[in-house]
């Protein structure tokens, strides 16, 4: 009785931790989108203020404090776009990690109708994958994937679809054993993908940084 009293406190420590998770970026989320909100008014405003110097300006009546203005005000007004576009990023940034820590919350409650089957990869020839329910609803595919690009889309699915090596293997759960205890770096590096998609990436100059051999600067 005491160890099913312990494996069910283990088994709810998952859920504490993404619901404690999913709640926290969500009111960051909502004080961003605030922050988010305000800084628009201010654009507009300066917008609207602008506009009014210009026509100041055309009139001739405030020359040279009209000019002063003007240029004072394209550097701040640049400063305020590049603030209100970082804000609105971060804003996007959270809302997303609140999103992939309430999927893991559906992954616990074996909810998976939201979460991407995978499906164009499976295959009726292939040995196991229908079998083992691989892809497509409630599959192997959805508890695992937590890809954010083709690339990685279609990695997974090949791992899943072909056997590996041993050392390939245990190369594989070495990564997986030290990426484990990286919750929050992991959760972050999948919604910066997230909020990259649709976005042109090229991910070969990545990959053979990755692969190119160490290099030590020595001081002389």
């Amino acid at each position: 009785m005491t160890r099913l009293i312990n494996e069910t406190s283990m088994n709810k420590e998952p859920e504490k931790t993404f619901l404690q998770r999913r709640d926290d970026f969500a009111d960051q989320h909502n004080k961003y989108r605030i922050k988010y909100n305000r800084i628009s008014w201010v654009r507009i405003i300066m917008f609207l203020l602008f506009g009014g110097v210009i026509l100041l300006l055309l009139s001739r009546e405030m020359t040279e404090i009209g000019l002063f203005v003007v240029l004072l005000f394209i550097p701040l007004f640049l400063v305020i776009v590049k603030w209100h576009e970082r804000t609105g990023s971060m804003r996007n940034f959270y809302i997303l990690l609140s999103e992939i820590n309430n999927e893991e919350l559906q992954r616990l409650d074996h909810q998976f109708q939201d979460l991407d089957p995978g499906i164009e990869f499976a295959r009726e020839e292939h040995p196991y994958a229908i079998d083992l329910d691989i892809f497509g609803r409630n599959s192997i595919f959805q508890l695992l994937n937590r890809t954010e690009t083709a690339d990685g889309r279609q990695t997974l699915a090949r791992w899943l679809l072909s056997k590996a090596e041993k050392n390939e293997v245990l190369v594989r759960q070495s990564a997986v054993q030290e990426l484990a205890k990286e919750l929050d770096f992991r959760q972050k590096l999948q919604a910066s993908g997230r909020l990259s998609k649709g976005k042109k990436t090229d991910l070969k100059p990545l990959l053979e940084w990755l692969q190119a051999p160490v290099r030590y600067l020595h001081n002389h």
